[in-house]
């Protein structure tokens, strides 16, 4: 069985194969927060809602798709772009010392309800630096 004839494959570029394959580099944060959505508590006004994504925007573009990688299991946009994910952050209960979690699957992250924005962005960075083989490597 065939996925795509030859003469398809010659019409595409290599760039745009690997697109389709695998993603876009071009990462759009903005648009990702625009499509979010908020669960359990969390709305877009919440006040750790907007002190992650002033986070997400202060961060340096490799923070940044460790941040996605966390979030989603991939640091690649997919060929629609991150205003296509059905991104959602849930609250995860009161201040605490628990990090944010993700069910990457569902590009679903749990934050707990932090009392500071310092605390949220210190458990937020330690949580994307060791989120990529349990810590071990």
């Amino acid at each position: 069985m065939h996925v795509a004839s030859s003469d398809v494959l010659l019409l595409i570029r290599a760039e745009e194969l690997e697109r389709l394959a695998v993603g876009s580099e071009s990462l759009d944060f903005a648009s990702l927060r625009e499509a979010a959505s908020y669960e359990d508590g969390f709305d877009a006004d919440s006040e750790q809602v907007q002190w992650l994504w002033e986070a997400v925007d202060s961060f340096s573009p490799d923070d940044k798709k460790r941040f996605l990688q966390f979030a989603t299991g991939t640091h690649r946009a997919p060929i629609r772009g991150l205003g296509s994910l059905n991104f959602v952050l849930s609250c995860a209960g009161a201040d605490s010392d628990r990090l944010p979690s993700a069910h990457t699957c569902f590009n679903h992250m749990l934050v707990p309800r932090y009392a500071t924005k310092e605390k949220l962005v210190a458990k937020l960075k330690a949580a994307i630096a060791e989120s990529e083989g349990f810590g071990l490597m």
